[in-house]
């Protein structure tokens, strides 16, 4: 049960992070390092975040 408490908590602020890194993104309309981008405890939010940010930016992670 802590566990799944704890990846929730991780997960959490991966997201407000995320949500940071997508504001920055859309200003400056350039592509962040993928060093400094978030890691989800999910897939398919990883995948929809990439793809958000390439969208966001208008280019594409190699």
């Amino acid at each position: 049960m802590e566990e799944c408490i704890i990846k929730i908590i991780e997960d959490k602020y991966a997201l407000e992070m995320g949500l940071r890194i997508i504001m920055e993104t859309a200003e400056r309309k350039a592509l962040p390092e993928e060093v400094f981008l978030p890691t989800f405890n999910d897939s398919l939010i990883e995948e929809t975040f990439m793809a958000t940010l390439e969208k966001v930016a208008g280019k594409k992670y190699k």
